[in-house]
């Protein structure tokens, strides 16, 4: 199953080539694998991947993120729940001694979230990352189809499932709003259009005013704090 360009020598010959350091090249190398795995999984549709983004050749130049967020679209085949991510793992990272990565993985939920650890051993050398999985929330929510090239397994290309980009754009955006606010003192308000089609905002030290199209409400109204999670909310 495994990528067999992956061994020591291999990433080196990579790392002259594309004067990347090897050691960032390896944790590359080891991030492309887990998500090349998962994307030849028969659970590949499941996987909304959501920082597809940070795996560029010029990120790897500088510092290789070792952290993976996927979102998880529950199907018949393969639902949230630690059971069915704890039986793909132990498919996706089992070891053969013919494979040059040896794999260590833990599986655990916290606060409503499945994490795995990994540890890839590769050549001496341990690669610890962290993939992080949430649900999708919004039944109504499609993912967008992202061709991905492999640098580090002679420019391959694969295709992965990746969660619809406006809404990673619309929680940096509030995360900006938020830092905004504490450099200049201010609480800033933020007012969200179409809060309806976002399966969850984050929660930020600001006033928020989500503005949600409801069938049941004839009339606008407005919902304070005291009776939602959100900061404020407004329906029409």
């Amino acid at each position: 199953m495994g990528n067999r360009l992956l061994n020591e020598n291999f990433i080196r010959q990579r790392s002259e080539e594309l004067q990347i350091p090897f050691e960032n090249l390896l944790a590359a190398s080891i991030l492309e694998e887990i998500v090349q795995r998962i994307a030849e999984s028969d659970c590949s549709a499941c996987f909304w991947m959501k920082n597809s983004m940070n795996l560029k050749l010029e990120y790897y130049r500088k510092k290789v993120d070792l952290n993976l967020f996927f979102y998880i679209k529950n199907t018949k085949e393969f639902q949230f729940k630690k059971a069915d991510v704890s039986s793909l793992a132990a498919e996706l990272f089992r070891n053969y001694k013919k494979e040059a990565v040896h794999w260590n993985y833990n599986v655990y939920m916290d606060h409503g979230k499945i994490f795995i650890d990994i540890l890839a051993m590769l050549s001496s050398v341990k690669v610890p990352v962290k993939i992080k999985l949430e649900p999708v929330l919004d039944e109504k929510l499609t993912p967008y189809v992202r061709d991905f090239q492999l640098f580090t397994n002679n420019n391959r290309q694969i295709k992965i499932n990746c969660f619809p980009s406006e809404y990673v754009v619309t929680e940096k955006f509030l995360e900006i709003i938020e830092k905004l606010g504490q450099a200049w003192d201010l609480m800033l308000p933020v007012f969200i259009d179409n809060a309806e089609s976002v399966s969850e905002i984050n929660p930020i030290n600001a006033q928020v005013i989500r503005l949600v199209v409801s069938r049941d409400d004839r009339q606008l109204r407005a919902v304070t704090v005291e009776e939602t999670e959100f900061s404020t909310g407004v329906s029409a």
